[in-house]
C-alpha cells in the first residue's frame, strides 16, 4: 500500500511538472518575454489552504477519539457498521489531506515570503498576472544579500547527511542483530546499497548551494537554473525515509520469520530430548535403581547439568537415550541448535521426578525460551 501511494505521487508531481512546463511556453509567447515563471500561491490560496489542513486535521483527530470512546447505544446495530466504516475513512482521508494540504499550506507561506524578499507585491489572485514578470514590485525594494552559497539548499544538505548517518547505523544494528544468520547477509547488502542512495540528494543539494548557477523560484534569471525550496526538500526526504525504512522494517521481519522457524525446530528437538530422558528415568528408577552409574548421574541431574558434556554415552542410562536421539556422542548437541551460540547448552534439571531441559546460550535475537518440561 505505502509503495503504490508513494508511485501515485510520483506520477502526480511529475505530471504537474510537464503541465506547468507547458503553461510556462504558452505565457512566453503570450506575453512575449524571454521567459515565464509561473505563480505558483496567492493570499487567497494561502488562506484556502489552512483552513482546509485545520479541517482534515480535525477529522483525523475526531476518527482517532471516536476509535477510543465506546457507544454502548449503538452497539450490535446497524449504525456500528456505518460509523465504524465512517470512522475509518475519516482517518485515512484526514491523515492524507493533512499531510497533504498542509505541505501546500507551509510551502504557500515561505513562497510568498520568497516573493516579498524579492521586492514584488503578494498578489491576492495570482491568476490576475498568471507569471512572476508581471508582478509590479514595491518602490525602493531592497535587493536580497548576496551570499557564497544558499543558507536553505545548506540546511537540506545537512540534514541529509544527518539521515544518511542515522539510517547507516540502523544498517550496522541489523548487522549486528542478525549476522550469525547467513541468510542475513544479503539482505545487509541490500540495506547498504539502498543506504548509498542518499548520497545522490546529497550531491544535488550541494550543487544547490551554488549562488551563480542556481536560482530561488521567484528570481527571474534564464542563465541558472532553479534550486529546490527548503520545504520540497523536506518532503522529498520524508518520502526517501518512508522507502528506506519499509527495507529495514521488512529486513528485519524476514530475518526474525527465519530464526523463529529455526528456534520452532530447535523447540522440537529439545522437547525431543526430554521425552527421551522422561522415558529412561522413569524406565531406570523402575528397573535399575540401584544401579551406581544411574543414582550418580541421577544426583547430577538434580544438581543440573549441560549434557553436552557427557561426551560418548557411559552406563545403561546414557547409551538408552544416546539410542533414542540416534547419536553416538552427546558433545555432537553442541553443533545441532540454529538458534543457539555454538557451542550451544543443553542443560537439565531433575526436580521432584520431573525434568525440565532448557536450551541455553540462544543469542540476543530470541525473544522466548526454548524449554521443554
Amino acid at each position: 500500500m505505502l509503495i503504490i501511494m508513494l508511485l501515485a505521487l510520483l506520477i502526480y508531481i511529475l505530471l504537474s511538472i510537464i503541465v506547468k512546463n507547458k503553461m510556462s511556453e504558452r505565457y512566453k509567447v503570450k506575453y512575449e518575454f524571454y521567459s515565464a515563471t509561473i505563480i505558483k500561491y496567492d493570499k487567497h490560496s494561502l488562506k484556502v489552504y489552512g483552513i482546509l489542513t485545520m479541517a482534515t486535521m480535525v477529522c483525523f483527530l475526531l476518527a482517532l477519539l471516536c476509535m477510543v470512546i465506546d457507544f454502548p447505544s449503538i452497539q450490535n446495530s446497524d449504525l456500528e457498521d456505518f460509523l465504524a466504516m465512517a470512522v475509518v475513512f475519516c482517518l485515512y482521508f484526514g491523515a492524507i489531506g493533512t499531510i497533504y494540504l498542509g505541505y501546500h499550506w507551509v510551502n504557500a507561506i515561505f513562497y510568498l515570503k520568497r516573493l516579498e524578499k524579492y521586492g514584488y507585491e503578494v498578489p491576492q489572485n495570482r491568476k490576475e498576472y498568471q507569471i512572476v514578470e508581471r508582478l509590479p514590485k514595491r518602490e525602493a525594494a531592497l535587493q536580497p544579500e548576496e551570499k557564497e552559497y544558499h543558507e536553505g539548499s545548506k540546511i537540506l544538505v545537512s540534514l541529509t547527511i544527518l539521515i544518511a548517518v542515522i539510517m547507516l547505523i540502523l544498517t550496522g544494528y541489523y548487522f549486528y542483530k542478525w549476522s550469525f544468520i547467513d541468510d542475513a547477509k544479503a539482505l545487509f547488502v541490500i540495506q547498504l546499497i539502498v543506504d548509498a542512495f542518499w548520497l545522490i540528494p546529497i550531491s544535488v543539494f550541494y550543487k544547490e548551494m551554488n549562488v551563480q548557477r542556481y536560482k530561488d523560484d521567484v528570481e527571474i534569471d534564464i542563465t541558472r537554473k532553479t534550486r529546490m525550496n527548503v520545504v520540497s526538500g523536506i518532503l522529498l526526504l520524508m518520502m526517501l525515509i518512508l522507502i528506506a525504512s519499509y527495507v529495514k522494517l521488512s529486513a528485519h521481519s524476514m530475518t526474525r520469520y527465519v530464526y523463529v522457524s529455526r528456534m520452532a525446530k530447535d523447540r522440537d528437538k529439545i522437547q525431543e530430548i526430554h521425552n527421551a530422558l522422561e522415558i529412561t528415568s522413569y524406565e531406570m528408577q523402575l528397573f535399575y535403581n540401584a544401579d551406581p552409574d544411574w543414582v550418580e548421574l541421577e544426583k547430577s541431574m538434580r544438581e543440573g547439568v549441560d549434557i553436552t558434556t557427557w561426551g560418548i554415552p557411559e552406563g545403561q542410562f546414557q547409551a538408552k537415550v544416546a539410542n533414542v536421539l540416534g547419536i553416538t556422542d552427546f558433545g555432537s548437541l553442541k553443533e545441532e541448535f540454529s538458534s543457539a551460540r555454538k557451542p550451544a547448552v543443553v542443560y537439565v534439571k531433575l526436580e521432584n521426578d520431573d525434568i525440565t531441559v532448557e536450551l541455553q546460550n540462544l543469542y540476543p535475537a530470541a525473544d522466548r525460551e526454548v524449554i521443554a518440561k
